[in-house]
């Protein structure tokens, strides 16, 4: 079962419509998280929130910042150069997690600030700039730009990588080469996501 950062939302390709959902995803796994009470089950969230950062964070610098750079809207390159910055702190923020014992003080202490940047991060890109995206470039425009960006999602790390390149051509060379090497190690870890919970759900109950 594919995680959701890893398809194309229904509907026409769109470079924005595309981020939002990401961005609304987000919101609502957040929210989840600290409304559970469940070990197991914040800990699959937390793998979720990962995988789904890092391959939102590449697709972005990939796809989404060299158009932001270039569009004809106010302080573009700003943008552009802002969101780069913000996806560095993120990564150098939720890269340390992987070695702390998920629960523990020191664990909900780095998470919590992370989370705190990231969804500041998400809100600034859709009140500065993403809307005005949409309307300089048009539906038929996204559209182009948003069918290779989600085309892209499978291909994706699903881990943070703070020393890779930001920029392509080296950031799509570099997260080629990390992205399988992620998808083994989440395989030989047993890394466990939200899929599990809705595989077991999904199954049929035997009767006894």
């Amino acid at each position: 079962m594919a995680c959701i950062f890893e398809t194309a939302p229904a509907g026409r390709p769109h470079m924005v419509n595309s981020i939002k959902r990401d961005h609304e995803e987000f919101r609502k796994l957040w929210k989840d998280y600290q409304e559970s009470s469940d070990r197991t089950h914040k800990n699959r969230i937390i793998n979720e929130m990962q995988r789904g950062i890092a391959i939102h964070n590449v697709i972005e610098e990939r796809f989404l910042y060299p158009v932001v750079a270039k569009a004809p809207i106010d302080r573009a390159q700003h943008h552009a150069d802002h969101g780069l910055k913000e996806h560095q702190q993120a990564d150098d923020m939720l890269y340390p997690l992987q070695s702390l014992e998920p629960g523990t003080p020191e664990y909900e202490e780095l998470l919590n600030k992370a989370m705190k940047k990231f969804m500041h991060h998400i809100d600034e890109e859709e009140q500065k700039f993403l809307n005005a995206l949409a309307e300089a470039l048009g539906d038929e425009e996204m559209e182009k730009l948003g069918k290779p960006m989600d085309e892209a999602r499978p291909y994706a790390p699903t881990r943070p990588h703070p020393s890779a390149p930001d920029r392509p051509p080296f950031q799509t060379i570099v997260a080629m080469v990390e992205a399988p090497i992620d998808r083994l190690r989440d395989k030989i870890e047993g890394r466990e996501f939200l899929d599990a919970e809705r595989r077991t759900a999904e199954e049929p109950k035997t009767s006894k």
